[in-house]
């Protein structure tokens, strides 16, 4: 039978339902799923419930929509009444504030990790524990016309070459790169490219080195090619009119390219350098990578079950039917080796990204830290001297870690 139990929800939810017991047997525990997906994913997510509770496991699973207007609102709210799922569906973006109110537990030895690429699980780990099951990835791309460029650029300065070449071909504009350079989901790789790191070997804020000012002089290399607004519509407009040779998206926009023939998509292309134990020279090895996934209530009396259906919705089988039809990617690298994203090349590439990338820190000490390495970015772009811009990082660090500026 279907399960049809999708429905828009008030207030704080229904308390957790237990299935009446066939006479003679013992009903097996009802795991609650609160999810935001409609129409097609939704009905995709219905079928691999369906799919699940027809192999007979230890549990059962039933799905409740909720708005995703209300929905970070609905889930404290049903935990702080008890009334609230025993699983949900979970950006990372939320994972530390839902971890540190006590709203989700770790799912810690309840799943197979070496299943899914690394930088996905070390994106769902705050304060040493595991918080989610990952379901799908979101990692920078490089977009690139191929009518202008030849081939995807193989490092750092010949993507500025490149950029150069093909910026006065719009009515003498000076157009050379699309995309929000501020954005560190999307510049963070050529940070860590060019050796940037956030603290030293005593731990302290380290925003002021050679490497770091290398990068700002990079950016400024590339915001001296680029013409127009930051603002992603405006991005994605000039992409797909044919009007700038290169752009930074994210692998979750791919669907609004679909409809172009002319574009093709690559990793973001690193410096000719080595430092540490990264090589920046490799295309892919300083990405960083984004997760949502599925996270077990804190006060779920299912935790094992909740977190054994949250392993199955996020197999290759299940994701095939809600996650992938949505141009989602998925988080385990065996989805990328049958059916149409073996045979999807920008599939392939999200997946050599993902496989040698870097989850995005969660860390809340290194949270401090990136609204101040945005500003820099942002100040060299309007003009700000680099190294000026990385003092005034450097101060605004110290002072955020509550350190005396020498």
């Amino acid at each position: 039978m279907t399960l049809l139990l999708l429905v828009s929800v008030s207030g704080c939810g229904s308390p957790r339902p237990t299935p009446k017991p066939v006479q003679g047997t013992e009903a097996p525990p009802v795991i609650t799923l609160w999810h935001y997906y409609q129409g097609s994913a939704r009905r995709g997510l219905e079928q691999a419930v369906k799919n699940l509770n027809d192999s007979n496991p230890p549990y059962h699973l039933q799905l409740q929509y909720i708005p995703k207007a209300d929905y970070y609102q609905m889930i404290n709210q049903g935990q702080a009444a008890d009334k609230g799922p025993d699983l949900f569906l979970v950006d990372q973006s939320q994972i530390p504030q839902l971890f540190v109110s006590g709203v989700i537990q770790p799912v810690d030895n309840t799943f197979t990790y070496s299943n899914y690429f690394q930088a996905a699980i070390a994106a769902v780990t705050f304060s040493g524990n595991i918080l989610a099951v990952p379901k799908s990835i979101n990692v920078p791309l490089l977009a690139y016309n191929k009518q202008l460029v030849a081939k995807a650029p193989s490092s750092f300065a010949e993507l500025l070459k490149d950029a150069a070449s093909n910026s006065s071909a719009f009515n003498s504009t000076t157009v050379g790169l699309s995309g929000d350079l501020s954005n560190l989901f999307l510049s963070g790789a050529w940070y860590a490219g060019f050796g940037g790191q956030f603290y030293n070997d005593s731990a302290q804020p380290t925003l002021d080195t050679p490497q770091v000012l290398n990068f700002l002089q990079g950016i400024v290399s590339l915001a001296a090619l680029k013409a127009g607004s930051y603002d992603p519509v405006a991005s994605r407009s000039m992409l797909l009119g044919g009007s700038v040779p290169f752009g930074l998206i994210s692998s979750a926009e791919l669907k609004q390219y679909q409809s172009s023939k002319t574009l093709a998509f690559s990793a973001l292309p690193q410096p000719n350098m080595t430092t540490g134990a990264t090589t920046a020279s490799s295309p892919t090895g300083a990405n960083y990578v984004q997760v949502e996934g599925f996270a077990v209530s804190a006060n779920t009396k299912f935790a094992a079950a909740a977190a054994a259906a949250a392993a199955y919705l996020t197999s290759p089988q299940a994701v095939d039917l809600y996650s992938v039809p949505q141009g989602e990617f998925p988080a385990e690298p065996a989805a990328y080796t049958t059916g149409a994203l073996q045979k999807s090349a920008v599939a392939q590439t999200i997946k050599n990204i993902a496989s040698t990338g870097a989850g995005y820190p969660l860390d809340a000490r290194t949270n401090l830290l990136l609204p101040i390495l945005s500003q820099m970015i942002q100040a060299v772009i309007k003009g700000t001297a680099p190294i000026q811009a990385m003092q005034a990082g450097q101060i605004k660090a110290n002072k955020a870690f509550g350190i005396t500026s020498p």
